[in-house]
């Protein structure tokens, strides 16, 4: 602190050196270090002390939240801003390196990198010439923008998307398959910032579009699959464009290889992501723009056959199976099956009817996977054949109970499932054997729409057996008000519904 300016350089070259061993760092802290290596990082100081200062902050800051609050705490992060700018080949990564490790340290110093305006330099960074300040701008970004939605919105308007899909086409461009480092870093990035609708519509705008995310997922190394899918799954989530781009980029046998680890624990949410976007882009084709499963069997029967194998293959229904790729693989089914009678007539005739019905019993504590496994039979059951299978597998009785959801979405799925499944005369009995009568009932109480709509059309379809109808007559509904429980005679009870409630267009009667 009191020496000139050679010995603080070497001062600061000594504590970066010691600072490389873990059990040291405290012992600097502690010391007072921080203080004077933030000292150093003026702007009336020299190039070799900004050099050596931030060299000993990348030590001492690494793996040390305590570190990065002082640092922050001292106003580290604003010293580093201009520091940035500098012309130099290593200041600016030097000064990149320091704030990855503040920004993933604590959530206030990802903040504070915001306020302090350091993410428009460390964007700017990502075009540099210098490699390492390209890649310690982008560890610093991934980092900032990990669970900050501001900070995501702000990348995307400093324009941050496109040179971060250019450092993935510069390394697939690269003759050894490029540096995994800032592939992984780049990727992430994205994924985060595409959770924001204008940036993932910037995703496929590139020279190669999604090209170099494709790559990524479809490549060996789990540690960049992971990001490639994130990315992919929120731009099919959140930009209308990207499943007809990915579909046009061929990403659906991409996105089927990726399905094949369903096996394997350690690529569980590769699968679940790829899934996901599977199910995203399925859903589009409700206006014409989506996977389409009747134009994917036209033009490669085999890919089609693939498609449904590989999802049915990751429905898990064993204890521990997990619930992210058993609600996706469940959803994208339901969506394939929704638009094409020759995709759910390909299901049922691969025992899905059975398969989904499993999984619903076991996901009481899982409402997403309750709510799209009870779509998927919901969009199967509207065929015959779906309803001959689930009188077959007695399936009646699982629905009804996912009626108890406490999740509005899984019990509206549920009653869908029930409206369809009663067009069939085996399936009214059951209903009626089952005590499911009641319960439906109940659901016309319900303070969601879809709730009682579907619950009103299950019971319309059954009411088709005359048995079932006297049971509506004679049955209780079961209302709750203010926390207390009140039995209601049916036909009271549905006169006063009748004139409070119009009836929605998704009722159907049988013909």
């Amino acid at each position: 602190r009191g020496g000139g300016e050679p010995m603080r350089v070497a001062a600061a070259f000594c504590i970066e050196s010691v600072a490389r061993n873990e059990s040291n760092k405290t012992l600097l802290r502690e010391a007072g270090a921080i203080d004077g290596l933030l000292r150093m990082l003026s702007h009336t100081c020299s190039e070799e002390e900004h050099v050596a200062a931030a060299g000993a902050c990348v030590q001492l800051l690494a793996n040390e939240e305590d570190a990065t609050i002082i640092f922050r705490l001292q106003a580290g992060i604003q010293r580093l801003r201009p520091i940035l700018a500098m012309t130099d080949a290593l200041r600016p990564a030097l000064a990149a390196e320091v704030l990855s490790h503040c920004a993933s340290s604590n959530s206030e110093s990802r903040v504070a990198m915001r306020v302090h305006d350091v993410l428009r330099p460390l964007v700017a960074l990502l075009s540099s010439p210098t490699r390492r300040a390209r890649l310690g701008a982008a560890t610093a970004l991934m980092s900032a923008t990990n669970g900050e939605p501001t900070n995501q919105i702000k990348v995307r308007e400093l324009g941050g998307v496109m040179p971060l899909m250019s450092l993935l086409e510069e390394e697939a461009a690269a003759p050894n398959g490029g540096e995994r480092a800032m592939q992984t870093c780049a990727a992430w990035c994205l994924a985060n910032i595409a959770g924001d609708s204008r940036a993932a519509a910037q995703l496929g705008l590139g020279r190669t579009g999604y090209a170099p995310l494709l790559a990524l997922l479809g490549g060996p190394i789990v540690s960049l699959q992971r990001p490639a899918a994130a990315c992919l799954l929120n731009a099919s989530i959140n930009d209308a464009s990207a499943p007809a781009n990915l579909l046009r980029q061929g990403a659906l046998n991409t996105l089927i290889d990726c399905l094949s680890y369903a096996s394997e624990d350690a690529n569980v949410e590769v699968v679940a992501w790829a899934a996901g976007a599977l199910l995203n882009m399925a859903h589009a084709a409700a206006n014409g723009q989506g996977l389409q499963y009747d134009s994917v069997a036209a033009e490669a029967a085999a890919d089609a056959s693939r498609l449904l194998s590989a999802l049915l293959n990751c429905l898990g229904t064993e204890a521990g199976a997990d619930p992210l790729q058993n609600a996706h693989a469940a959803g994208a089914l339901g969506n394939l099956a929704a638009h094409s009678v020759a995709a759910g007539e390909a299901l049922v005739c691969r025992g899905a009817i059975k398969l989904l019905l499993d999984v619903l019993g076991g996901a009481r504590e899982e409402p997403t996977v309750a709510g799209f496994a009870a779509g998927a039979l919901a969009s199967l059951l509207r065929l015959e054949a779906g309803r001959e299978a689930l009188a077959e597998a007695r399936g009646v009785p699982t629905l009804v109970d996912a009626l108890d959801s406490e999740d509005p979405t899984a019990t509206a799925s549920a009653a869908v499932a029930l409206l369809n499944a009663m067009a069939h005369e085996p399936s009214r009995e059951a209903l009626l054997n089952t005590g499911g009568i009641d319960t439906l009932l109940s659901c016309i109480g319900s303070r969601d729409s879809r709730v009682r709509e579907a619950a009103a059309g299950a019971l319309l379809n059954a009411s088709a057996a005359a048995s079932v109808a006297e049971a509506v007559r004679d049955g209780t509904a079961t209302i709750e008000n203010g926390g207390k429980k009140t039995l209601l005679p049916a036909l009271p009870f549905l006169s006063e519904r009748l004139v409070q409630i119009e009836a929605g267009a998704g009722l159907r009667a049988p013909v």
